[in-house]
């Protein structure tokens, strides 16, 4: 689905903002996130950044050639 904004028609990068990142104008509700829609999306996010925690990609930046 292809979400825009009603007002300026560019694209909708955060559901969960309730204002057009380009123009500020007000979404409408049905173009957001529910508040079920947002926790649920809070929980993966915890989820995945304790995973990067325990388990940290190896350190690549002091590779010898």
């Amino acid at each position: 689905m292809d979400f825009k904004c009603p007002k300026c028609q560019s694209p909708i990068y955060s559901r969960r903002h309730k204002k057009c990142g380009q123009c500020g104008a007000e979404l409408p509700p049905e173009l957001l996130l529910t508040s079920e829609q947002v926790k649920a999306m809070d929980v993966q996010l915890e989820q995945e950044d304790k995973r990067r925690r325990e388990f940290p990609l190896p350190d690549t930046s002091s590779s010898v050639l």
